[in-house]
């Protein structure tokens, strides 16, 4: 096989994975976003005290104090995965992602 014959199927095949790619829908990373004034009236974690936590009706009350102790000690949480430092396991912050900012940044908006 020729050079020039190896490159030109290998164009082929790059053309063509490229068009199966154009043609495929993207999944969308914010299915039912909410808007900003949604997203404003969520509960700011790092702002939050302990009966706001609590209201919530996601935390236990071991899970509230020991975030509010976390925060005190290190300062704000800059992401809910350190929140796992917490006690709280992925199914929990799960819960908490639509109810609650942190930094004033919803995780499931795209605004």
């Amino acid at each position: 096989m020729s050079m020039l014959s190896f490159f030109k199927k290998l164009v082929i095949v790059m053309s063509l994975c490229l068009f199966c790619a154009a043609a495929m829908p993207l999944p969308s990373t914010f299915a039912g976003d909410p808007d900003k004034k949604e997203v404003a009236q969520r509960l700011e974690i790092n702002a939050a005290t302990k009966d706001q936590l609590l209201q919530l009706g996601v935390l236990t009350p071991e899970q509230v104090n020991k975030i509010i102790e976390m925060r005190e000690g290190m300062g704000d949480f800059q992401s809910y995965e350190e929140l796992g430092g917490a006690g709280l396991d992925k199914a929990t912050i799960d819960k908490l992602r639509p109810l609650t900012t942190i930094n004033h940044i919803a995780t499931d908006c795209n605004c």
